[in-house]
């Protein structure tokens, strides 16, 4: 920890700032824990997940609600729920708590180290990240979304910002992340749209350069593409948040799909 400091110091951030970020991150499951039990979410999570453990197998129509009973049902967070349920049952909600703000401290940790990476002004960056996580702090419960970010923080930390050559075992890295992303939550599919316009942007790089060796960017989207078609939705994976995003009921009571003009009224 004492080395990860000093290295951040060197590169123009005090300990009170990387500290003070890091501090707040794993706050933020603590100003969302009034939210907790009254989180509906939570709870057909929890009931998804023990339902998987009992019967050994994913749902792939509605088990719980009478009104859509037998209805498709495309659970695209299947892992984070066979995950949360046992630690619900072995420690109840203050372990969930604790996850979440592991989650948080990891997120602004990986945050913090890929702005020093690549020489961002971390002071200058800093007041809109923290208004940014002040705004996650109603949503900091136990949900998948947590470890989409979390991936999607990764995602920015492992992907070279300049055309250094890629290794092959950075697909396996990739291929891991995607995989292990599109499992837990819907959200791959920005991973992949931040992945593909990072590819093109090598591509345009290197063409510009007259660098024939373009493989590299082509085969890490290839890897995660394929990754992310690794579930048990397969392709239908990609369109589903797009189809939840404009159906009449989520575009007009879900609270993560309403524009923020709508809590002014």
């Amino acid at each position: 920890m004492a080395r990860y400091f000093n290295s951040t110091v060197r590169n123009g951030v005090s300990y009170e700032t990387a500290a003070a970020w890091w501090l707040l991150a794993g706050a933020l499951p603590f100003l969302g824990l009034g939210r907790l039990i009254g989180d509906p979410d939570l709870f057909w999570q929890l009931a998804a997940g023990r339902w998987m453990w009992e019967q050994g197998q994913i749902p792939r129509s509605d088990v719980f609600s009478f009104s859509a009973s037998g209805h498709p049902w495309i659970d695209h967070s299947w892992l984070w729920q066979v995950m949360i349920w046992p630690l619900f049952s072995w420690g109840g909600y203050p372990v969930l708590l604790a996850m979440s703000t592991f989650i948080f401290l990891l997120i602004g940790g990986i945050l913090v180290r890929t702005c020093r990476n690549r020489a961002v002004d971390l002071v200058a960056w800093l007041p809109p990240a923290l208004a940014g996580l002040a705004l996650m702090a109603p949503f900091a419960n136990p949900r998948p979304q947590q470890l989409g970010l979390l991936f999607f923080a990764l995602l920015l930390q492992i992907l070279p910002s300049d055309d250094r050559p890629l290794r092959s075992r950075f697909g396996l890295l990739i291929g891991a992340l995607f995989l292990f992303w599109a499992n837990v939550h819907a959200s791959v599919v920005l991973g992949l749209g931040y992945l593909l316009l990072w590819g093109l942007e090598g591509d345009l790089r290197r063409r510009m350069s007259s660098d024939e060796n373009r493989g590299g960017f082509r085969r890490t989207l290839l890897i995660g593409g394929i990754a992310s078609l690794l579930t048990p939705w397969g392709v239908r994976l990609w369109a589903y948040p797009f189809s939840t995003i404009h159906h009449p009921f989520s575009s007009h009571h879900i609270v993560e799909f309403l524009p923020p003009s709508k809590g002014m009224e």
